[in-house]
C-alpha cells in the first residue's frame, strides 16, 4: 500500500474514531437525563451501549496501530515517534485533512471526558445521599449496620 493510501485509510480510522466519540457523548448524556429522571432501565441501556463502544476499542486500537506501523515503515522511521499530529504534518498537503480530523478527535474527547467526570460527579453525589438517607432512617453505620438489616426497594416497582 502506498503512503497516500495509508493515509487514506488512517483518515476513515479516525472518522470512525470521531464517529464513536460522538456516540460516547450521546449515551453519557442519556445515563445523565436516566438519573435525573430515575430511570433505572434507561440508565441500564446507555451503560450497556457505552460498554459496547468501550468494547470496540481494542479493535481500533490494533487497526490504528497497523495503519501507524505501515507509515512508519514507508517513512523509515520508528513507529512510536508517529502521532496523529506528527503523521499530518510530515504528509504535508496529503495531511492536511487528517490534521483537521485530529483537532476535531481532540475536542470530543476532551468533552467525552469533561462530562464523565461531570457524570461520575453526580453518581457519587447520589451514593452520598443515599447513604445519608439510609444513616438517617437506621442511625449510623457504626451504631447499626444497615447493610446487614435489609435493602430498600423501589416503591414503584
Amino acid at each position: 500500500m502506498n503512503t497516500k493510501s495509508l493515509l487514506n485509510h488512517l483518515e476513515a480510522y479516525v472518522a470512525d474514531e470521531i464517529a464513536g466519540k460522538r456516540k460516547a457523548l450521546e449515551w453519557i448524556e442519556a445515563q445523565e437525563k436516566a438519573i435525573a429522571s430515575n430511570d433505572a432501565a434507561g440508565f441500564e441501556a446507555a451503560t450497556t451501549g457505552l460498554k459496547s463502544l468501550t468494547a470496540a476499542d481494542g479493535r481500533s486500537e490494533i487497526r490504528r496501530r497497523k495503519l501507524t506501523d505501515s507509515l512508519a515503515e514507508a517513512w523509515r522511521v520508528s513507529a512510536d515517534a508517529l502521532t496523529l499530529g506528527s503523521i499530518a504534518k510530515r504528509a504535508g498537503t496529503d495531511g492536511r485533512r487528517l490534521g483537521e480530523l485530529r483537532t476535531e478527535l481532540r475536542a470530543l474527547v476532551a468533552k467525552v471526558m469533561k462530562r464523565s467526570r461531570r457524570l461520575g460527579a453526580l453518581i457519587g453525589m447520589h451514593s452520598r445521599l443515599n447513604r445519608e438517607i439510609m444513616e438517617t432512617a437506621f442511625g449510623s453505620t457504626e451504631e447499626n449496620k444497615f447493610e446487614d438489616s435489609g435493602s430498600l426497594v423501589n416503591a414503584e416497582a
